[in-house]
């Protein structure tokens, strides 16, 4: 079947036209790291978000604000990329800030929805993303990444999923699907993604 997801967390000033007409052609979702250099200017292949499947991403600090590094535009989603817990080399493990932190998260939220529903194509998961974000007070950015704000807006059939149980504190949800439970976690009361997901195979 092939991969319908990929995690771009690299960037090139240089625009490369032939790339971009290679992504238009795909039907995958291109997930791309916006850059750090605490700019608009476009880096690529995250400066092709006018494609209908490439989301560009950009970095929140533990405090759910725009990163001073993180590149930043209008239509680009933020996720956390300051003092990410991640792999080093030699069997480590280091903190590390970036929006290359960042893209993951995104494409993880991405997977999940299409797990949940494997017949949205890259559009929709575009879509569902962006219409579900925390709209961004600054208007850097198109808005923070909202795992349970992308499944409400995603184009789901009424049998895909059942609301199990709550979650007040973070306006999450626990849905039932396809005999597996999802753990959706939406925004907490500053407006920072507290939780992404958690998935529990039955």
């Amino acid at each position: 079947m092939g991969a319908s997801i990929v995690n771009c967390s690299f960037a090139s000033n240089n625009e490369f036209l032939t790339l971009k007409d290679v992504m238009r052609r795909s039907k995958m979702l291109f997930v791309c790291a916006a850059g750090n250099h605490g700019t608009q200017l476009k880096e690529y292949p995250a400066g092709f978000a006018d494609l209908d499947n490439v989301i560009s991403v950009c970095a929140l600090n533990q405090e759910g604000d725009l990163t001073s590094f993180s590149n930043y535009g209008h239509d680009y989603i933020a996720a956390p990329g300051k003092a990410i817990y991640s792999l080093a080399p030699e069997n480590n493990y280091m903190y590390m800030d970036g929006t290359s932190m960042s893209t993951p998260f995104v494409a993880g939220a991405a997977a999940l929805l299409k797990i949940i529903n494997p017949s949205l194509d890259s559009k929709q998961l575009k879509d569902a993303l962006n219409n579900g974000s925390k709209t961004s007070e600054t208007g850097l950015f198109h808005g923070k990444l909202d795992i349970l704000g992308a499944y409400e807006n995603s184009p789901l059939n009424p049998d895909e999923g059942t609301l199990v149980a709550g979650i007040k504190e973070y306006g999450g949800k626990i849905i039932n699907h396809d005999n597996s439970i999802y753990r959706l976690a939406g925004c907490d009361e500053s407006g920072f993604m507290n939780n992404i997901a958690v998935y529990k195979p039955d």
